[in-house]
């Protein structure tokens, strides 16, 4: 009885090891069968602006890596739509994002689709107020602040040790 439990433990691990072994070697083949030059899935990095307001149309950047053969932009929710998609490069795509004018309000969800694979998650609000983006120029002083309009959100992006200032006008009521 007991020779019979070994060889069932001794069959279990067998079938488990040739299991494994037939994964990896699906694995291999897929790599091996890839076709030259496939750079894999796409990768982003960063979305700038990294949102919009309804009913309106912005241009976006958008970095990372593999995205020359990106096809499309996938959002979570309808109501988002690619107008224009070009790549700049195998680390940037620019494009032309719509967003419906009752579209829902809220953070969603921003993917690239390319014929290697479906990209990393990254975030993309929905917003009601006019956007406003962090000029090229210099505003890291209170001298040279950029003059914003309130009420607006401003989209910016900082480095290390970087500081931003505006100067936010507010219409007496």
């Amino acid at each position: 009885m007991d020779i019979d439990r070994n060889r069932y433990r001794f069959g279990l691990l067998g079938s488990s090891a040739a299991a494994v072994l037939v994964l990896v070697a699906i694995v291999l083949g897929q790599e091996k069968n890839k076709p030259a030059g496939a750079a894999g899935a796409p990768q982003i990095s960063s979305v700038f602006p990294p949102g919009a307001q309804r009913g309106t149309t912005v241009p976006i950047e958008i970095k990372g890596k593999n995205l020359a053969g990106v096809a499309e932009l996938r959002f979570s929710r309808s109501g988002v739509h690619t107008e224009k998609l070009e790549a700049k490069g195998a680390d940037r795509l620019q494009a032309t994002v719509s967003v419906d004018p009752d579209a829902e309000l809220k953070t969603i969800e921003l993917r690239a689709l390319s014929g290697d694979g479906l990209s990393n998650v990254k975030l993309f609000r929905i917003d009601d107020l006019p956007q406003q983006n962090e000029t090229a120029a210099k505003n890291d002083t209170l001298s040279d602040a950029q003059p914003i309009d309130y009420p607006v959100a401003v989209n910016g992006q900082l480095s290390a040790a970087d500081i931003d200032c505006y100067r936010i006008h507010v219409a007496k009521k």
